[in-house]
């Protein structure tokens, strides 16, 4: 992976890190509160980030944040998500560092815009299901179970069968996970926030942490020795200068590349410029508008919230697919049609590119893979494949296997 060659990176700054100071009162009240906290922290600490919204605007910031599917999916994976909004309004800059990732990732930390903070110090992941049964301790379980099926806080399901499969999962019961200070290991994992380092149990590593591997990282990424969001290509807290980088040739397939890195300046015909704001022209497909923005007949234009069949787009839809030629949200499309990669529920596409939409094949049906079924489970035998819950199933060409129910956890009986 391209990384940002040092003399066009600088260190992100701001005269307010270190304030303690609560953002002011009767601000309009948010669907999704912690990514408006988000918006204001940046206000507050970073400000020339906002040059990445709509007029540098923060309450673009905050439409653009709170609009987006991707931040009330994020937010539902907290244990309280009220409480970490909370502890963004009152945290220091330092607190919370700010860096910029200009590769879209479903990373560990919440991300708008490119602008990605680390909020491990004040907000914690859920650990149990939404919904669903919790099992008790000493219950049995299948690691592979779905439907919303799991042990309980602070409990994971340790094998006890390891010769023995049912469907991807093995058998095992219900057992605590380690805690801050035990041993653990691939086989006994540590409760979170806790990481496993060295088989023991410590506090995760923040940003910018020296690591060994992926796992003791509160990002769940390791690169270069360093903790690193999924996917980020420079280092936390520095992003490139823009005034270095414009004018200059670049390169818009590489998300490596220092112009694509900087917040402020995307790479239109293999040349550096700077983002472009509502009602100014663009490149449709060059990724030139600012966040929140699409180009549209050559104008950059506010993105709808929810994008349906017979909107404009430039990339993707909510509804539907975006046909590029046309700018345009088609619907999916349905039964017998061709398609690329998906088509209207409940059928599918029956090639990647080139294919056809199909209905999904019922119980009992000879199957290739699990998406080609109702119930979604190709049912085969996978024992060959596998080594202790690392699975390297081979693609299969004909008929692998048979459409069937998922096996849940009375088959460990």
């Amino acid at each position: 992976m391209a990384r940002i060659r040092p003399f066009v990176a600088v260190v992100l700054t701001s005269a307010a890190c270190g304030l303690t100071e609560k953002p002011p009162t009767g601000r309009p009240q948010s669907p999704v509160p912690l990514f408006a906290e988000l918006c204001y922290l940046i206000e507050r600490c970073e400000p020339q980030l906002l040059e990445l919204f709509a007029a540098s605007s923060v309450d673009a910031c905050v439409e653009w944040a709170t609009c987006t599917d991707s931040q009330r999916s994020w937010g539902r994976t907290l244990g309280d998500a009220q409480g970490c909004a909370e502890f963004v309004r009152g945290a220091s800059c330092d607190e919370v560092p700010i860096s910029f990732n200009p590769v879209s990732t479903l990373g560990r930390l919440p991300s708008i815009g490119g602008v990605t903070f680390d909020v491990s110090a004040g907000c914690t992941p859920r650990s149990t299901v939404f919904g669903g049964t919790t099992l008790g301790p000493g219950e049995t379980c299948l690691t592979s179970e779905g439907e919303g099926v799991s042990c309980g806080v602070d409990y994971f399901c340790e094998i006890s069968s390891p010769e023995l499969m049912k469907g991807l999962g093995y058998c095992g019961t219900c057992a605590p996970l380690a805690t801050l200070g035990d041993s653990c290991s691939d086989d006994h994992p540590c409760a979170r926030p806790a990481r496993c380092v060295d088989g023991i149990c410590g506090e995760p590593l923040g940003l910018g942490a020296a690591c060994t591997n992926s796992g003791e990282c509160a990002t769940g990424y390791c690169h270069d020795r360093t903790c690193l969001e999924f996917g980020a290509n420079a280092p936390p807290g520095f992003i490139v200068h823009h005034d270095q980088v414009l004018g200059q040739p670049c390169n818009p397939y590489d998300n490596g590349d220092a112009c694509k890195s900087t917040p402020f300046t995307a790479c239109v015909d293999y040349v550096c410029v700077p983002r472009a704001d509502e009602g100014e022209p663009c490149v449709v497909g060059a990724g030139q508008c600012r966040a929140g923005q699409m180009c549209h007949q050559g104008v950059c234009t506010r993105a709808a919230c929810v994008t349906e069949p017979g909107d404009p787009c430039e990339f993707s839809c909510s509804g539907g697919t975006c046909d590029a030629d046309a700018g345009l949200c088609m619907p999916w499309p349905t039964l017998g049609e061709p398609c690329e990669v998906l088509c209207q529920s409940p059928y599918v596409c029956s090639g990647f590119g080139e294919g056809f939409c199909v209905a999904l094949n019922p119980n009992g049906s000879g199957c290739r893979e699990s998406g080609e079924c109702a119930s979604n489970f190709c049912d085969r035998d996978y024992a060959p494949y596998c080594d202790h819950q690392v699975c390297a199933v081979p693609a299969c060409d004909q008929v692998c296997g048979t459409c069937n129910d998922p096996p849940k956890r009375t088959a460990c009986d």
